[in-house]
């Protein structure tokens, strides 16, 4: 069965308590699940781009596969921080205090970090003598510290209300396919949209640098220039703007 917004809504709150309530060391572990599964689907890309000559039918071919990450965390258990925040939703309704959410992002975050960081050290050892793949990878990580700050935190405040859809939508069925099908396509629209993710990210700029990166990136380019504004632009579009429209159309005037 699907359950509805309204049903949603109401049942919402109580999740995200639970969650909160979780040992420190139970939400680093499924963080670092969740950062080892988008750092999955980034590799994924990754190849994609080394296999596919032309670069659009590459960044189709990625968008349709990554999916895969959030279908992971989803189905198999696992935290990240986007999703993470749709808990302001709890906050405003007070079921969760804003020090228990600020917690839980905290935590997540860096164990999403070391996932991801564990995944590009891997690649690097996997993927490191091909010299088209490393160039990939320090190509696209270049990519991303170029750009203007303003122009990843617009890019962050798209994507995570697009993750944050996915989520919720996930949410809203109670068998394995009713969750995948209904992530799906949010997910397909922040790759080919050009979005930006922080989790993703992290792999990003962390296999860039196991791969050699250290020359072309500073740390300064990588926290400042880009996970900054990019954590920041995510925390916006899902705490703020998707689950501020939530509750002000679901939540606000129910009671309870």
């Amino acid at each position: 069965m699907t359950h509805t917004p309204e049903a949603l809504a109401a049942r919402y709150p109580d999740i995200a308590r639970e969650k909160s309530a979780k040992p420190a060391g139970a939400l680093f572990a499924m963080a670092v699940l969740g950062g080892v599964y988008v750092a999955l689907a980034s590799f994924m890309s990754q190849a994609t781009g080394v296999m596919i000559a032309a670069p659009h039918a590459a960044k189709l071919v990625s968008a349709l596969l990554f999916p895969a990450g959030l279908g992971m965390i989803l189905i198999g258990g696992g935290e990240l921080f986007t999703g993470d925040c749709l808990m302001a939703l709890a906050v405003w309704k007070r079921k969760v205090g804003p020090w228990r959410m600020l917690r839980v992002l905290a935590i997540v975050y860096a164990g999403n970090f070391a996932g991801s960081a564990v995944i590009a050290a891997l690649v690097a050892l996997a993927r490191g003598s091909e010299e088209a793949f490393v160039l990939a990878a320090r190509e696209a990580a270049a990519a991303k510290a170029a750009l203007p700050a303003g122009e990843a935190f617009a890019r962050a405040v798209l994507c995570n209300v697009l993750v944050c859809a996915a989520v919720w939508m996930g949410y809203a069925g109670d068998t394995v396919g009713e969750k995948m099908l209904a992530m799906y396509l949010p997910v397909v629209l922040f790759v080919l949209c050009g979005t930006e993710h922080c989790v993703a990210n992290m792999y990003v700029f962390a296999s860039a640098w196991m791969a050699g990166g250290q020359n072309l990136l500073t740390m300064r380019d990588v926290l400042l220039g880009n996970l900054a504004p990019v954590t920041l632009g995510n925390a916006v579009g899902g705490a703020a703007l998707f689950s501020g429209a939530l509750w002000f159309a679901l939540v606000r005037d129910s009671k309870g």
